[in-house]
Protein backbone atom coordinates (compact mmCIF):
# COMPACT_ATOMS: atom_id res chain seq x y z
CA UNK A 1 0.00 0.00 0.00
CA UNK A 2 1.02 3.31 -0.78
CA UNK A 3 1.26 6.49 1.61
CA UNK A 4 -0.24 8.84 -0.01
CA UNK A 5 0.56 7.29 -3.38
CA UNK A 6 4.55 8.39 -3.41
CA UNK A 7 6.16 5.75 -0.89
CA UNK A 8 5.35 2.55 -0.04
CA UNK A 9 6.32 2.81 3.85
CA UNK A 10 6.13 5.77 6.25
CA UNK A 11 10.13 5.12 6.74
CA UNK A 12 10.69 6.37 2.67
CA UNK A 13 9.34 9.74 3.84
CA UNK A 14 12.98 10.66 5.31
CA UNK A 15 14.92 12.21 2.75
CA UNK A 16 18.18 13.54 4.56
CA UNK A 17 19.39 10.30 6.03
CA UNK A 18 17.73 10.92 9.55
CA UNK A 19 16.43 8.26 11.37
CA UNK A 20 13.16 10.07 12.55
CA UNK A 21 10.91 12.70 12.28
CA UNK A 22 7.63 14.40 13.23
CA UNK A 23 5.24 16.64 11.30
CA UNK A 24 2.89 19.05 13.77
CA UNK A 25 -0.37 21.35 12.86
CA UNK A 26 -2.08 23.01 14.88
CA UNK A 27 -6.10 23.61 15.02
CA UNK A 28 -8.12 26.28 16.66
CA UNK A 29 -10.37 24.53 19.99
CA UNK A 30 -13.58 25.79 20.83
CA UNK A 31 -12.12 28.87 22.07
CA UNK A 32 -9.44 31.12 20.92
CA UNK A 33 -6.96 30.06 23.72
CA UNK A 34 -8.02 26.15 22.82
CA UNK A 35 -5.47 25.03 20.84
CA UNK A 36 -5.25 21.24 19.51
CA UNK A 37 -2.10 20.63 18.42
CA UNK A 38 -1.50 17.07 16.58
CA UNK A 39 1.75 15.51 16.03
CA UNK A 40 2.64 12.35 13.56
CA UNK A 41 6.58 11.13 14.40
CA UNK A 42 8.02 8.37 11.62
CA UNK A 43 10.89 6.67 11.84
CA UNK A 44 13.00 4.89 9.11
CA UNK A 45 11.93 1.43 10.33
CA UNK A 46 7.91 2.38 9.48
CA UNK A 47 7.14 2.59 13.16
CA UNK A 48 4.12 5.70 13.27
CA UNK A 49 3.21 7.29 16.03
CA UNK A 50 0.14 9.71 16.91
CA UNK A 51 0.04 12.53 19.33
CA UNK A 52 -3.20 14.46 20.24
CA UNK A 53 -1.84 17.64 22.38
CA UNK A 54 1.12 15.43 23.93
CA UNK A 55 -0.59 12.14 24.61
CA UNK A 56 -0.38 9.03 22.27
CA UNK A 57 -3.66 8.89 20.56
CA UNK A 58 -4.74 6.75 17.83
CA UNK A 59 -5.53 7.24 14.41
CA UNK A 60 -9.52 6.84 15.77
CA UNK A 61 -9.05 9.27 18.55
CA UNK A 62 -7.58 11.62 16.29
CA UNK A 63 -10.00 11.83 13.45
CA UNK A 64 -12.61 12.59 16.83
CA UNK A 65 -10.94 15.11 18.08
CA UNK A 66 -10.17 16.97 14.61
CA UNK A 67 -14.51 16.67 13.78
CA UNK A 68 -15.02 18.84 17.26
CA UNK A 69 -12.35 21.18 16.36
CA UNK A 70 -13.88 21.78 13.09
CA UNK A 71 -16.88 23.41 14.95
CA UNK A 72 -19.87 21.35 13.26
CA UNK A 73 -21.62 20.21 16.04
CA UNK A 74 -23.59 17.34 13.75
CA UNK A 75 -19.80 15.80 12.71
CA UNK A 76 -19.51 12.83 14.94
CA UNK A 77 -22.80 12.20 15.25
CA UNK A 78 -23.37 11.77 11.40
CA UNK A 79 -19.38 10.17 11.49
CA UNK A 80 -21.33 7.50 13.88
CA UNK A 81 -24.38 6.97 11.66
CA UNK A 82 -22.32 6.17 9.06
CA UNK A 83 -20.52 4.04 10.77
CA UNK A 84 -23.74 2.05 12.20
CA UNK A 85 -25.32 2.03 8.34
CA UNK A 86 -21.98 0.86 7.37
CA UNK A 87 -21.80 -2.32 9.72
CA UNK A 88 -25.98 -2.90 9.06
CA UNK A 89 -24.88 -2.77 5.09
CA UNK A 90 -21.89 -5.29 5.61
CA UNK A 91 -24.50 -7.02 7.56
CA UNK A 92 -26.84 -7.07 4.96
CA UNK A 93 -24.52 -8.16 2.49
CA UNK A 94 -23.60 -10.96 4.78
CA UNK A 95 -27.23 -12.44 4.44
CA UNK A 96 -27.43 -12.29 0.99
CA UNK A 97 -24.19 -13.70 -0.11
CA UNK A 98 -25.27 -16.89 2.85
CA UNK A 99 -28.91 -16.85 1.00
CA UNK A 100 -27.05 -17.08 -2.28
CA UNK A 101 -24.88 -20.05 -1.00
CA UNK A 102 -28.03 -21.57 0.79
CA UNK A 103 -28.46 -23.40 -2.37
CA UNK A 104 -24.85 -24.92 -3.35
CA UNK A 105 -24.72 -26.37 0.50
CA UNK A 106 -27.87 -28.27 -0.05
CA UNK A 107 -26.63 -29.19 -3.21
CA UNK A 108 -23.07 -30.18 -1.55
CA UNK A 109 -25.12 -31.91 0.99
CA UNK A 110 -27.44 -34.43 -0.91
CA UNK A 111 -24.13 -34.83 -3.24
CA UNK A 112 -22.77 -36.34 0.07
CA UNK A 113 -25.72 -38.46 0.57
CA UNK A 114 -25.46 -39.83 -2.92
CA UNK A 115 -21.93 -41.34 -2.54
CA UNK A 116 -22.72 -42.49 0.77
CA UNK A 117 -25.78 -44.21 -0.73
CA UNK A 118 -23.50 -45.19 -3.44
CA UNK A 119 -20.70 -46.84 -1.08
CA UNK A 120 -23.26 -48.60 0.68
CA UNK A 121 -24.44 -50.16 -2.36
CA UNK A 122 -21.16 -51.58 -2.99
CA UNK A 123 -20.92 -52.37 -0.07
CA UNK A 124 -24.32 -54.16 0.23
CA UNK A 125 -22.87 -55.65 -3.54
CA UNK A 126 -20.04 -57.18 -1.82
CA UNK A 127 -21.70 -58.70 1.10
CA UNK A 128 -24.33 -60.23 -1.00
CA UNK A 129 -21.21 -61.74 -3.60
CA UNK A 130 -19.62 -63.23 -0.41
CA UNK A 131 -23.43 -64.53 1.17
CA UNK A 132 -23.86 -66.50 -2.89
CA UNK A 133 -19.73 -67.68 -2.86
CA UNK A 134 -20.84 -68.82 0.62
CA UNK A 135 -23.94 -70.65 -0.31
CA UNK A 136 -22.32 -72.04 -3.80
CA UNK A 137 -19.71 -73.54 -1.81
CA UNK A 138 -22.04 -74.91 0.91
CA UNK A 139 -24.47 -76.88 -1.91
CA UNK A 140 -22.31 -79.63 -2.37
CA UNK A 141 -21.94 -80.29 1.09
CA UNK A 142 -25.06 -80.01 2.00
CA UNK A 143 -25.82 -82.53 -0.90
CA UNK A 144 -23.56 -85.20 0.75
CA UNK A 145 -24.93 -84.58 3.89
CA UNK A 146 -28.73 -85.49 2.24
CA UNK A 147 -27.06 -88.41 0.97
CA UNK A 148 -25.78 -89.50 4.16
CA UNK A 149 -28.96 -88.97 5.94
CA UNK A 150 -30.66 -91.21 3.40
CA UNK A 151 -28.81 -93.67 3.58
CA UNK A 152 -28.47 -93.80 7.64
CA UNK A 153 -32.55 -93.89 7.09
CA UNK A 154 -32.43 -96.95 5.18
CA UNK A 155 -30.15 -98.71 8.08
CA UNK A 156 -31.91 -100.74 10.38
Amino acid sequence: MQVLGRAASVGAFDKRGEESGHVKISLSGNTPEHIIRITRKIDTKNKSEWLLDVFTTRPIQLLEETQKAVGVPDLPVQHHQLIYRSKELKNLEVANLMRKRLPWLKYEMKEEELIEAQEQEKTMKKKMEIAKIWEDSKRPIDYRNEQVRAIMNKLP
